[in-house]
């Protein structure tokens, strides 16, 4: 079964995982997805990682607020950090992401650093992972904008 999601599907699979992203601010983030169904009305079809790339972003969207920071800063530490943070999620390694609040710094460390905001990368994308294969499981069909279609044999085009 694949495991890719539409966007208002990542925001079920992210709501079940206690982290708020709406549509408009998966669309505007920017976030490139793994995939696109073909036509001209192709939709993004995101896997486990760009959905773990986006509760990264949801997590730190939450610290920005609780720490009265510009939401901005959460776009800006997903841009820069974005294809380390990539490459992390798929290799497994560096585990956390670190970010330090007071000098606006986000690092990726093996070891967690108790004087930041450690973000455990490996644990979020274990959980997101599992999170996108079952709703994959329980909804085998996605909306196209004119019928559900199984997503087999969107990819499989």
């Amino acid at each position: 079964m694949t495991s890719l999601v539409t966007v208002s599907e990542a925001v079920t699979v992210l709501a079940g995982l206690g982290h708020e992203l709406t549509e408009r601010q998966i669309r505007y983030l920017g976030l490139v997805p793994s995939q696109r169904w073909p036509g001209r009305n192709g939709g993004r079809l995101f896997d486990p990682v760009d959905v773990t790339l986006l509760a990264v972003f949801a997590d730190l969207l939450a610290r920005c607020r609780e720490w009265e920071l510009p939401a901005w800063s959460a776009r800006a530490a997903l841009t820069y950090r974005g294809d380390a943070l990539r490459r992390a999620i798929g290799r497994r390694s560096p585990r956390f992401l670190l970010v330090d609040s007071a000098r606006g710094t986000v690092t990726l460390s093996e070891t967690r650093d108790t004087d930041t905001y450690a973000i455990d990368v490996r644990a979020l994308a274990g959980r997101v992972t599992a999170a996108v294969r079952q709703y994959r499981v329980l909804e085998p069909s996605i909306w196209t904008g004119a019928e559900r279609v199984p997503l087999r044999e969107i990819t499989s085009v």
